[in-house]
């Protein structure tokens, strides 16, 4: 099995998963490297880095051009018999909504920690991205634009939403959310009822954390 994660808004391939309180080797701990080979040792373990700034930085439709390359990235590496092999994603946050799109025939499974699937209020996420530097050098016009497309039930996540039902039909989903509020804002960033599908055969679970935290282990 290929096991690819994908990091969300402003996150990075190593240290979106890397623990901020333990280490092992001298390093912190990051649990895709250091605790999974060791509970699916046949697996192929893979981490994309992309650049969040760019491929959000204007609206949520723009993911399409990141879906693509995730797709050319991948291919390379599941050549001939290796094409077969299926493929689970770990997705942070927004890079779940890369993954909707970017479905591939060999997808079997999907983890989701804090995907906005329904959006989230849109003055919580005007908060964070006004709180996160990197994205400050987008402007006021696209604040607004990526803020909108993320707001409650936006037009753009409920199109993404629709295509990705009748292609999700047989895969295993394990959606994760959020129980901490995020202390700068003293609240969740992506409430459960947002986070979570509603598949009938979707497995969903609390994590003690908050958005950022969330998919970062200690053990």
């Amino acid at each position: 099995v290929d096991i690819v994660a994908l990091h969300g808004l402003n996150g990075h391939w190593e240290t979106t998963w890397q623990s901020t309180t333990s280490s092992v080797k001298g390093r912190p701990v990051m649990w895709l490297r250091d605790f999974l080979p060791e509970q699916v040792p046949r697996a192929r373990i893979m981490s994309f880095g992309y650049d969040s700034a760019l491929f959000f930085g204007k609206s949520v439709s723009d993911v399409d051009t990141f879906a693509e390359q995730l797709l050319e990235a991948l291919l390379p590496l599941r050549l001939d018999e290796v094409a077969r092999r299926p493929i689970i994603f770990i997705c942070h946050s927004l890079g779940g909504i890369v993954v909707k799109k970017s479905l591939l025939h060999s997808v079997r499974g999907i983890v989701f920690f804090g995907t906005p699937h329904r959006g989230s209020s849109l003055a919580v996420w005007s908060t964070v991205l006004g709180n996160i530097a990197s994205v400050a050098t987008f402007g006021s016009k696209t604040n607004r634009k990526l803020s909108q497309d993320l707001k409650m039930d936006s037009v753009s996540l409920q199109s993404i939403s629709k295509s990705f039902v009748d292609r999700a039909k047989n895969l295993q989903i394990i959606s994760f959310y959020e129980t901490d509020k995020m202390d700068y804002l003293n609240c969740r960033v992506v409430e459960e009822d947002s986070a979570v599908l509603g598949f009938p055969d979707e497995v969903s679970i609390g994590i003690k954390g908050n958005h950022r935290s969330m998919c970062r282990f200690d053990s």
